[in-house]
C-alpha cells in the first residue's frame, strides 16, 4: 500500500505523478463544505486543477510541508509529491463524501 496521511475530510497519497493544473498562490488545498475552513500547505507548492479547482489537487514537497486547519492538527507531510482526495464513506444504499 501507498504511504498516506489523513486530516479530516482528506487523504494525502504519496505518488510518482507529475503535478498537474495550475499552481496556487494561497497554498490553499481545500475548503471544508460545511465550514469554510481552509486545509493550507506551508512549504511546497500546491496544484489546483483548472477545472475543478477543490477536488484533485497536488503537494510538491521537495523538504516536506505542514498542512494546517482550524479545526484539525497540524501534519506534516515528509519530501515527496501528494496527490489529495476527498475521504469517503459507506452509508446503506450509497458511498458519500466525508464533509468537513
Amino acid at each position: 500500500m501507498k504511504e498516506h496521511y489523513r486530516q479530516g475530510d482528506l487523504l494525502f497519497i504519496k505518488t510518482d505523478e507529475k503535478p498537474r493544473g495550475k499552481v496556487s498562490k494561497t497554498g490553499i488545498v481545500a475548503l471544508g463544505e460545511v465550514t469554510g475552513h481552509k486545509h493550507r500547505v506551508q512549504g511546497g507548492l500546491v496544484y489546483t486543477p483548472v477545472k475543478r479547482p477543490n477536488w484533485g489537487a497536488f503537494i510538491v514537497a521537495p523538504k516536506g510541508v505542514v498542512v494546517t486547519h482550524p479545526e484539525h492538527k497540524p501534519i506534516t507531510l515528509p519530501e515527496g509529491n501528494y496527490k489529495i482526495t476527498h475521504q469517503r464513506e459507506y452509508q446503506p444504499k450509497r458511498i458519500r463524501y466525508v464533509s468537513d
